[in-house]
């Protein structure tokens, strides 16, 4: 796998929770709609480290998301030659494009440009969760101190923007 970024990722078990079956068809591409902060309006899969201790599972109990349920999840490896942007400190937060997003002629925030990052090759992003739960400590009490915005970015995890570099996929279901 190549990372722009630390070596993290390398032979990392990701997980995706809620579908019970893995349909790559069903993935949709990416929306790149400017007004939903740094997250896509749609599209990808969005997938935590296996062994994250604060990824999707445990953001979605903490918060008691109303639609988490953890019945169902696939564990997923990538391609050696998946090329993600890992991002765990503030200074690898600079390889990431980003664009300034403007409502009535007013800046309403910086968000990641995914579609530069597509075009450049790139098949996801990872935030850290060191990064972040730093962003979330500064944000908390110095508003406006980082660029991109973070909003909705809520744990470890990873954006793969689509399902063509997918090694393997394995599908769980848990009994009730």
């Amino acid at each position: 796998m190549t990372i722009l970024g630390k070596k993290i990722l390398e032979k990392t078990v990701f997980v995706h929770y809620g579908n019970e079956l893995f349909r790559p068809e069903k993935v949709e591409e990416v929306a790149f709609f400017q007004n939903h902060y740094n997250k896509p309006k749609r599209g990808g899969i969005w997938l935590s480290p296996k062994n994250s201790k604060y990824g999707w599972r445990e953001w979605a109990k903490e918060t008691k998301y109303p639609r988490f349920h953890d019945r169902y999840r696939w564990e997923i490896t990538l391609e050696d030659d998946a090329k993600i942007i890992a991002c765990t400190n503030f200074m690898d937060l600079k390889s990431i494009p980003t664009s300034d997003l403007y409502v009535d002629g007013e800046y309403a925030c910086t968000y990641f440009d995914y579609r530069k990052l597509q075009e450049s090759g790139y098949h996801g992003v990872f935030l850290g969760l060191e990064l972040l739960m730093l962003i979330k400590f500064y944000q908390k009490y110095y508003e406006g101190f980082t660029k991109p915005t973070f909003k909705f970015w809520d744990c470890e995890s990873l954006l793969l923007f689509g399902t063509e570099k997918i090694r393997h996929v394995s599908s769980y279901v848990q009994s009730i």
